[in-house]
């Protein structure tokens, strides 16, 4: 090995300590795991025209989505996925479709004659929430929705720890590894039955019971972190999600956060082109997918779309960048301790002292290999 030969070495190690991804940047990659598929049945079709029309509707209605569809006669041979659709809700009346969720989650969908098929197609994909985010997605940072809980009190509450996350979340806006868009924005919800499949796919109860919920939504329709309800909604716990979005997929981080469940949504030709365009990649490049499935599979992970809110962990715990904290646990969820002092919570530190340090160690290691490969050359 020659001089040049031990530079190339030294200058081919310092890409690999960078991710040219951020968490965000991931979120508009299709990765698979985010399908959707309609189960519909429809017997006796001699008296009705519905199963020669719903699978040319369904094709049209739902395409360029995360949504497939499929279609049955009930009294015939079922495919087990299909059969076990029937069995689980009890389904007795058709026609019917079922929306069976990436996670095996169902949802009756009705397709009765006397309804509109199209519609109730339509709202598999589409509706006032989705079509707002999927005009802001590409060049906002990400979407916090609010999902009211029918309590003003609590509505106004969980209103205030999302503004004092977005507050918190500007001053280290400038130290984010990338540019990441426009600032986040905050949709609410007021009527959770108008946004019965959104709800459902992310797993949020429409009947709240007074108890607001808060759902962070970033890139093709995919969740970040947890769904947090009632007392879990705090400002450290969504400034905690809201940073995480924008940071740097190194190895080690949780992949769990980066394949969150993805909503039933329409990605068209014009969001594949206006995203491409502002992320500075093609999200649809198979080399990309490759490269970033690559990467999710070096790091730490549980369960992609888990909630480990549920399982007595803390936002702090689950944070990639966040140190480690004792915790006092509450009823309702454990809280910080930093929270129960009312003391500030420490902001994750940025990406670049620990990249720095690789680089520095890289360099330190290939500097004394190209040492040692030298004086042996000499001496030869």
């Amino acid at each position: 090995m020659n001089r040049r030969t031990a530079s190339l070495l030294l200058v081919g190690s310092i890409p690999a300590l960078f991710c040219r991804f951020t968490v965000r940047d991931v979120a508009f990659v299709d990765l698979g795991d985010g399908a959707y598929h309609l189960y519909g049945f429809v017997a006796d079709p001699e008296e009705t025209d519905l199963d020669e029309r719903l699978p040319s509707l369904a094709t049209a209605v739902l395409f360029d989505s995360n949504v497939g569809a499929s279609w049955h006669d009930p009294d015939g041979d079922l495919p087990p996925q299909a059969a076990d659709c029937l069995s689980e809700l009890q389904i007795q009346q058709f026609p019917v479709a079922v929306l069976a969720g990436p996670a095996g989650d169902l949802l009756e969908v009705p397709l009765g004659e006397e309804a509109d098929p199209g519609e109730h197609l339509t709202t598999l994909i589409d509706s006032p929430v989705r079509r707002h985010f999927r005009d802001v997605t590409v060049e906002t940072y990400c979407t916090v929705l609010l999902v009211s809980g029918g309590d003003a009190g609590a509505d106004a509450t969980a209103r205030e720890a999302v503004e004092a996350a977005f507050t918190k979340l500007r001053e280290v806006w400038d130290q984010m590894p990338k540019d990441v868009g426009r600032p986040p924005e905050l949709v609410e919800v007021t009527e959770p039955s108008e946004e019965r499949v959104l709800l459902w796919s992310l797993g949020i109860e429409i009947e709240r019971s007074g108890a607001p919920a808060v759902a962070v939504l970033f890139g093709r329709g995919r969740r970040i972190g947890p769904v947090l309800e009632a007392s879990a909604i705090t400002e450290t716990a969504l400034f905690g999600i809201l940073h995480a979005a924008g940071q740097s997929c190194e190895c080690e981080l949780d992949r769990s956060w980066m394949r969150g469940p993805r909503i039933p949504l329409r990605w068209d030709a014009a969001l594949r082109t206006r995203a491409a365009e502002r992320l500075g990649f093609d999200p649809e490049n198979p080399r990309v997918k490759a490269e970033i499935s690559a990467l999710l599979a070096r790091g730490p992970s549980s369960d992609a779309g888990s909630d480990p809110l549920r399982e007595g962990l803390t936002i702090e715990e689950m944070l990639m960048a966040y140190s480690e904290e004792d915790a006092v646990e509450s009823d309702a969820v454990t809280t910080p301790a930093a929270e129960l002092s009312g003391s500030e919570p420490h902001a994750a530190p940025s990406a670049w002292p620990r990249l720095l340090a690789a680089l520095g160690a890289a360099l330190a290691v290939s500097l004394a290999v190209g040492a040692l490969v030298l004086a042996r050359n000499r001496g030869a």
